[in-house]
């Protein structure tokens, strides 16, 4: 009986070994199962977790934009204003002239001495000759002669200088109004020329001329020599336009703004870019030999010191 109850007891534990290692090794399998499930699970709220984080930086860059945009507007009003007042104050400061002459020609007031007045009256026994009759008509720069006082169109002209940009372009295609800001920019209008294309950025994002009035926008603020400002307008015509023909020359000028700013190594990483990314282009050929000459001037700086 012993022996019958040995034996039974060493099946007992094999068979209890065995389900062990089964139960152990379903577990296990289950577990490599779910895992990579669960991380391509988390990948793919990972991934959009960052999509929707770039979608809101880029909200966030188009409002900024817009922001920047609005307040080139208004300053552009303003300094139509600002130019009314000066037109106007040199209006009236040559209307003060004109009051000051007829002063001065009229004679100087005569007077006369109470015995005069008795002899007068007791000789001539004529009306007393007042003083108003010796004064000499007004003659010369008198009120017949004065000059005329300025037109009324002046301040017509001049109040429609405070026309907002949107007001003086919104009977105007995209062509026509291109137009109107590159003849401004040509012309040496950079201020007028940079509130003009911020203006048709925004009215017509889907015209084919956008990217250029972008591009050129930056040219505008470059030209001022604003070059923080010009650096933000070529990022745009990068980050929104990528597939431009404009993309390699405003990549070339960003990295002139980053040498402009004295930020010579952003400048130089952009400038290798430039050549790395259109070998073929004019740009890239500026890019190398601007790219020589930082080197150059970095060498003789460090020989100097």
């Amino acid at each position: 009986m012993k022996y019958t109850g040995v034996v039974f007891t060493e099946r007992t534990r094999r068979l209890c070994f065995y389900v062990i290692i089964l139960i152990l090794t379903a577990g296990a399998g289950c577990a490599s199962v779910e895992s990579p499930k669960k991380s391509a699970d988390d990948l793919s709220a990972l991934k959009e977790n960052v999509w929707a984080l770039q979608k809101q930086t880029a909200e966030l860059g188009l409002k900024i934009s817009d922001m920047s945009n609005d307040l080139s507007i208004l300053k552009e009003h303003l300094k139509a204003v600002s130019d009314k007042s000066v037109k106007d104050n040199s209006v009236s400061d040559k209307s003060e002239p004109v009051g000051k002459a007829l002063k001065s020609e009229a004679p100087p007031e005569k007077t006369v001495s109470e015995p005069e007045k008795k002899n007068i009256q007791v000789k001539d026994e004529r009306p007393q000759k007042t003083v108003e009759s010796k004064a000499p008509p007004q003659t010369g720069a008198g009120i017949n002669n004065a000059p005329p006082s300025p037109p009324s169109n002046i301040v017509l002209a001049s109040s429609g200088a405070q026309a907002p940009i949107g007001q003086k372009f919104k009977n105007l295609d995209d062509n026509k109004m291109y137009k109107q800001a590159m003849d401004m920019f040509n012309s040496g209008e950079y201020s007028g020329a940079a509130a003009r294309f911020s203006y048709f950025v925004r009215r017509y994002r889907t015209s084919h001329l956008t990217p250029n009035a972008q591009y050129w926008l930056g040219e505008a603020f470059y030209s001022q020599k604003n070059y923080d400002r010009a650096a933000i307008e070529f990022k745009k015509t990068l980050m929104r336009y990528p597939a431009s023909l404009k993309t390699p020359d405003a990549m070339l000028k960003l990295a002139f703004c980053k040498i402009k700013l004295n930020l010579f190594p952003e400048g130089k990483k952009v400038l290798r870019e430039v050549i790395d990314k259109y070998p073929s282009s004019v740009a890239a050929s500026t890019a190398r030999r601007e790219l020589e000459k930082v080197d150059k001037n970095d060498k003789e700086m460090s020989e100097d010191s």
